[in-house]
Order: structure tokens, then sequence, then C-alpha cells
């Protein structure tokens, strides 16, 4: 009995190892998220103090998906799409929507178990935008196995909304013809 309770416990241990949030927020700067300048943009993320070039936000929240599980949540809720983010080596996906496919305000430890801070990962990062069209991309990413890292790709005076480049693969036709 004991040694079943033990290998129990190492198994859950090592799912919610492999299940947990990936991401974080630099906590040396103050990131604000409010409306969008993106018309039909809903928010957007924004710049409290002037930053330099090269100042590291943060990684990308959320759980990573293997294809295959991405695919059935698709299926279900194909409105998760619009923040998850797929990872270079086409095998899986930053997620960090709940089983609804709605983003989530901090991403949970555990599924369905809000522990908050410092059990959370906040999702600011997920609300970055795309430029309006002919916009300026402030924010460059640099991916290493499952973590996908945003830093500013040029000095930011304060109160300016961050953009990204969302890649070649994200669909924009709900953009109305503005993408």
């Amino acid at each position: 009995p004991a040694t079943f309770a033990t290998a129990l416990a190492a198994t859950a241990a090592v799912r919610i190892y492999e299940r947990r949030p990936r991401g974080f927020l630099n906590p040396s700067i103050r990131l604000l998220v409010q409306k969008s300048q993106v018309p039909g943009g809903g928010l957007g993320v924004y710049v409290e103090d002037t930053l330099p070039a090269g100042t590291q936000l943060g990684a990308y929240p959320g759980r990573l998906l293997y294809m295959a599980e991405y695919t059935r949540k698709l299926a279900v809720h194909p409105h998760a799409s619009t923040y998850c983010w797929k990872l270079q080596d086409a095998n899986g996906v930053l997620d960090p929507t709940d089983a609804q496919g709605n983003l989530y305000d901090a991403v949970p430890l555990i599924e369905g178990v809000e522990l908050g801070a410092p059990w959370a990962v906040p999702t600011t990062l997920a609300r970055i935008n795309e430029p309006p069209p002919r916009g300026d991309v402030n924010v460059e990413t640099l991916e290493e196995g499952d973590t996908l890292t945003f830093f500013l790709r040029r000095d930011c005076r304060a109160g300016e909304e961050l953009y990204l480049d969302y890649g070649m693969d994200y669909d924009r036709s709900m953009y109305g013809g503005a993408g």
C-alpha cells in the first residue's frame, strides 16, 4: 500500500509538472492592459514607463499542448486559436486558455483550481496585438524549447502600445481586409 501511494503521488507530481503553466512577466517593468488602438483589437498592452530597446518583457504564458491535444481542443473551441502560440518545432502550442477556450486572466498551476499568485502565470503578454496596417512592430520574440521570450525591438515611450508580428501562419481573415 505504501509503495502504491508513493507511485501515485510521484505520477501526480510528474503530471502537474508537465502541465504547469509556462511564462512569466518581468517584475521590474510595468505593463498596462487597456483598450487597444487597433480597430477591433479588443484589449492591448501598453508600457507605463519609457523603456529601452532590448528590455525583456517576459515569456508567453500557457500550458504546453501537443498538436493532437490542441487539434481536439480546436474542434470544440476554435476561438482558442486566437491566443494559442504554435511553437516553431510544430510539435506544441502554448495555450493560455481555459477548458472552454477563453483567455485566462492568469493560468492557474492546476487546471480548474484557482490558487492565485504566485501559483498562476499572468496572461498579459497574450494580449499584445498586431499593429494596424503600416504600423510599427516594437516587440520581437526568441524561442528556446518551450519558452517564447518577448523583448522590445526598439525604445518605447511611456504610454505606447506594444505590437508584435504574429507570423506567416496566423489567420488574418477576421481582420476585415485590414491584415
